[in-house]
């Protein structure tokens, strides 16, 4: 491999070094850009009384969606959460709970949380100030699996309906504590990031001048690596 490098121009072996980075930090930020989603944060996961599923039980729960982009939901279930060989199938259906929009199952959360779990699809570009009903049914070949405990939360605009376990035709008196995520084009998401940020940030560090340190920093970094190349 040695031989093989030393036949080659040292400014082609730069050349090839920079498209290889390049490729790589092309490959790093658009995966970033690509997994950016952002919960709504007019939603608050809480801690109510309990709504049990049993194996082969289906519970649903409607809901609003206040922006376009919808692409996740969060769910709070009580520990010890899903077990191993089992699992929640979960679909996201119209408002009248009929058509399957986008189906899934339900995953542990990306953050450090025993109790969050995700479930992720493609986005719905038009989802604003659309009802939704998300539906679940528990799958386990265990006869003993204890029940899925869900987790609710007191009722707002976003959930004009409780939640029900259909299968036993119990109703909760309160919604799942879930809470749905959004993402938008590029540019929205950028910006929606640097105002998140923003906010537990000192003035200096705000807006434009995040931009402007965030960019030079970038510039600087990806220079540093050039001259290393060019040694």
């Amino acid at each position: 491999m040695k031989k093989l490098l030393a036949k080659i121009p040292k400014l082609t072996q730069t050349q090839i070094l920079l498209t290889v980075f390049g490729l790589l930090l092309i490959l790093i930020f658009g995966r970033f850009i690509s997994l950016l989603s952002f919960s709504d944060s007019q939603i608050q996961l809480e801690k109510g009384p309990l709504l049990e599923m049993k194996k082969s039980e289906t519970v649903q729960q409607k809901f609003l969606a206040d922006r376009s982009g919808l692409d996740k939901i969060s769910i709070l279930l009580r520990s010890p959460g899903i077990k191993s060989g089992d699992q929640v199938e979960i679909k996201l259906l119209d408002e009248n709970c009929q058509q399957i929009l986008r189906q899934g199952f339900l995953q542990d959360a990306f953050v450090d949380s025993q109790n969050l779990y995700d479930f992720q699809f493609s986005k719905l570009k038009n989802s604003a100030n659309q009802n939704f009903c998300l539906e679940m049914n528990f799958q386990t070949n265990n006869p003993t699996a204890k029940p899925i405990r869900f987790f609710t939360a007191e009722q707002n605009h976003y959930f004009d309906f409780s939640a029900e376990n259909v299968t036993t035709g119990e109703k909760s008196t309160s919604h799942l504590s879930l809470r749905p995520s959004y993402r938008q084009g590029f540019f929205q998401n950028i910006s929606e990031l640097n105002q998140r940020i923003s906010q537990y940030k000192a003035p200096f560090l705000k807006h434009n001048f995040l931009w402007i340190i965030s960019i030079a920093f970038l510039a600087l970094s990806i220079t540093l690596v050039i001259l290393l190349m060019r040694i």
